[in-house]
Order: structure tokens, then sequence, then C-alpha cells
């Protein structure tokens, strides 16, 4: 919750936060819908973009851990 707060200014439930294996947060959320709807991205879509993120810019993850590191 604290690391959704961080990035959005509240937080809320259900949450979602994706983590990498060294247990880091990533990216988080209070909802997202099954399919993209109401303007809002589904869980689907956050899925995709986190393993396309994962995929071609693992740099920015390098760039976002020593970030993470100092909160």
């Amino acid at each position: 919750m604290t690391f959704v707060q961080a990035l959005y200014g509240g937080g809320g439930w259900p949450l979602s936060v994706f983590i990498s294996p060294d247990l880091k947060p990533l990216m988080g959320g209070t909802y997202f819908p099954p399919d993209d709807k109401y303007g809002r991205p589904g869980f689907k879509t956050i899925l995709r973009w986190e393993f396309w993120f994962l995929d071609f810019f693992p740099f920015l993850f390098s760039a976002a851990w020593l970030f993470l590191d100092q909160l």
C-alpha cells in the first residue's frame, strides 16, 4: 500500500502490486477490471504491459531499483 500511495497519492481496495523476483515493487494500482472498460486498462492489459517492459526495457528497472532503494 505504501508503494501505491507514494506513486499515486492514495490507495484502496482491491490492491494489486506487481513485484520483482527479489520482492521489489514494480507497478501497482487499486482496481483493474478484468477487461478494458470505462477508460481504464483491464488486468489482462496491465499484464501485457508488464511483460513488454520486462522483455524490452530491463535497463529501466535497473534505474528504478536505485530509486526504490531510497524509499
